[in-house]
């Protein structure tokens, strides 16, 4: 319910209708289920009510830390980290056996058998015994690796200072330790909201299916055939406004679907049977329909930041080309056929056929690796003093010529420009590091800055209208 909820609230800001009819259909029943609403009774305002659910699924959270608020830059103690790893294990959001099996439905029994495996006293427990070997393994390297992280929230002050005086923090995923979301730990780092593992989310999936099945059935209508292949622009909008519609639309496009992990994540993705691949035509009639070929163009930030939508798209495309299918019903297959077909005949030299299958299996397209250099400048900016004709003296921010039919004597003037300049590595970085891009004043680093270590001297040479001044070290 809470993450329908987040999805809902965050829907409702950037007021994506269709998003939150899907989002509302889920919710409704889940309330009733939970007694959020009294049977019976009909939902009359749904977003005062979800607002409200969620205040009161903040509150139940807060109470879920049986040890109060975390003190920051302090480390629990032993039995305050074993009852913080209960309360994890015993919200059942993790791969871990149900608690309840092992220790039946009491927090406190759960929290005092956490306490002995930290306490490396875990096998010679009763509850022991009533789970496999496997599973006590497990069970063990799980809470002893999530003690150690817990303990690290001693250095949560050390990394603020470091972050204040301009240092680097790692990054790390934000989240709630209690949803299972064991990623948020050590803490302590620069943490980001948006869990991008998780997506697309399962309402985002069921858009993308809507945005397939439109797309193809206006093919349809208007050129009397399936369309067999389509360009698309992914963005990085796609992963933190949408929360993937566009990667469900491709994926959908393609014929085949997310495989979710007990936690929502996708860990895998298979085929759709062709009988399975079905549209509802304008006229309500239901007809089978094919594979459409796809080709992808991603922003690099999409590329960098959610890798996952290029690897699933990637795999999935390799993994319906090999499908033994007619090639009027996959048209990936076709393409990829005809594609392997044409490299065989332009390329001179002799490539194996899982070579020449590979490199006619590519469908998403980025900017190249290497070293891009990002450059911005400011608007000119002025400072003029001047005597006006009865004698007093002005001061204005307007160039000289704005003020030269006005003034008796031009005492000063000013000009300022502001520039900087970025260095990207996209993967890898490139051979000849990238040089002067023209500015008028301009640091050129003499040496590829990606590599540089802490510690070590980085070297610029300055240019000034195009001319060097070498020897100008920072």
């Amino acid at each position: 319910m809470q993450t329908l909820l987040e999805e809902y609230l965050k829907a409702f800001d950037l007021h994506e209708t269709g998003r939150l009819s899907q989002i509302t259909d889920r919710m409704k029943p889940l309330m009733k289920k939970l007694e959020f609403i009294p049977k019976g009774e009909v939902i009359e305002d749904f977003h005062t009510n979800a607002q409200q659910i969620a205040r009161r699924i903040e509150l139940s959270r807060r109470s879920l830390s049986r040890e109060g608020m975390h003190i920051f830059g302090v480390s629990p103690d032993t039995m305050e980290t074993a009852r913080m790893i209960a309360s994890i294990w015993w919200n059942k959001r993790t791969l871990l056996p149900d608690p309840e099996k092992i220790v039946g439905a009491c927090f406190e029994d759960a929290a005092n058998l956490v306490s002995f495996i930290l306490a490396d006293n875990f096998d010679g427990q009763p509850e022991a015994a009533t789970i496999s070997p496997k599973d006590r393994d497990y069970l063990k390297a799980w809470c002893l690796e999530t003690a150690a992280n817990i303990k690290k929230s001693n250095l949560e002050i050390k990394q603020l200072l470091h972050a204040m005086d301009g240092g680097y923090i790692e990054p790390g995923l934000g989240g709630s330790l209690t949803l299972g979301k064991m990623e948020t730990l050590p803490t302590g780092r620069n943490f980001f909201a948006q869990d991008v593992t998780g997506l697309p989310t399962k309402e985002a999936w069921d858009i993308g299916k809507i945005l397939a099945d439109k797309l193809i059935n206006r093919f349809l209508q208007e050129k009397k055939r399936f369309p067999e292949r389509v360009g698309i622009s992914l963005w990085s909008t796609d992963a933190f406004k949408s929360d993937g519609e566009v990667f469900s639309q491709i994926l959908c496009l393609l014929g085949v679907e997310p495989i979710r992990d007990q936690r929502g994540r996708i860990n895998g993705i298979k085929a759709i049977a062709l009988p399975e691949l079905i549209i509802k035509t304008s006229d309500g009639k239901k007809i089978p329909r094919p594979r459409v070929n796809i080709t992808v163009q991603t922003s690099s930030i999409l590329r960098d930041m959610v890798p996952h939508f290029c690897q699933w798209i990637d795999e999935a495309v390799i993994m319906v080309s090999l499908l033994d299918e007619p090639e009027e019903k996959n048209f990936i297959l076709k393409h990829t056929r005809n594609k392997m077909a044409e490299l065989q005949e332009e390329l001179d030299e002799t490539l194996t056929e899982s070579a020449l299958f590979r490199m006619a299996s590519f469908r998403v397209f980025s900017s190249a690796p290497g070293t891009y250099v990002l450059a911005t400048e400011t608007n000119p900016g002025y400072y003029t003093v001047y005597i006006d004709k009865k004698g007093r003296e002005r001061q204005t921010i307007k160039p000289k010529r704005a003020v030269i039919d006005k003034a008796k004597e031009i005492k000063k003037c000013l000009y300022s420009k502001q520039y900087a300049k970025t260095c990207v590595v996209c993967q890898t970085a490139s051979e000849n590091f990238p040089a002067r891009i023209g500015l008028p004043l301009e640091l050129v680093p003499s040496g590829d800055i990606s590599a540089l270590k802490p510690g070590e001297e980085l070297k610029l040479k300055v240019y000034y209208n195009g001319t060097g001044h070498l020897g100008c070290y920072l």
